[in-house]
């Protein structure tokens, strides 16, 4: 308990301060940007559940539109994503996240690839899955219908034209909910 603790504190942390560090910034540069025509993006990818590699199976599909809004110098993201997963002592579950990020682009693009670093927050929802307890000698497992849960995000990306490659870590924030470690592929349709 204590490591989800100081890892959600991290977490929210380095949020905060790229938000800060993104204000002071465009502060001494030109004003914002304004808003500009989202760019579309699907993706595909594989989202192993706690942080740990005990999920064999599964996938995570969803669709992101990154676009700007005056008051923030840097593209926001909105990622709208569903997934399924079993594994060795996981039953299957289908879950969706639905989150807002930061993008930032620091490392200008090279030879057609352009890092990026992302940070946000974000709620998922999760089905058919069992949480193990003792509640009596002899019955050990409760199994709950649904559960609901908000996170922070952090991540990193490669821009490779018009594909992209991303992780993140989604860690639980002010509720109880599984650490996500999403990997995605995906192809953005218009800049």
């Amino acid at each position: 308990m204590r490591t989800r603790t100081v890892r959600s504190a991290f977490v929210a942390a380095f949020v905060v301060a790229t938000v800060g560090a993104s204000t002071s910034v465009a502060a001494q540069d030109a004003p914002a940007k304004p808003d500009s025509a989202p760019r579309f993006s699907l993706f595909s990818g594989w989202a192993p559940m706690d942080g740990q590699f005990v999920v064999r199976h599964g996938f995570a599909m969803g669709a992101s539109g990154d676009f700007r809004w005056s008051p923030i110098p840097v593209p926001l993201r909105l990622s709208l994503s569903f997934d399924e997963r079993t594994g060795e002592f996981i039953s299957k579950q289908r879950g969706a996240q639905a989150s807002l990020d930061l993008v930032m682009r620091p490392i200008p693009k090279l030879f057609g690839v352009r890092p990026y670093f992302l940070g946000g927050v974000g709620a998922a929802t999760r089905t058919g899955y069992m949480e193990w307890q003792r509640t009596s000698p002899g019955s050990a497992v409760y199994v709950r219908p649904r559960q609901t849960w908000t996170f922070a995000s952090l991540g990193a990306g490669l821009d490779i034209g018009r594909m992209f490659i991303q992780a993140k870590l989604d860690q639980p924030i002010a509720s109880d909910g599984p650490v996500l470690v999403p990997i995605n592929i995906g192809f953005r349709f218009w800049d």
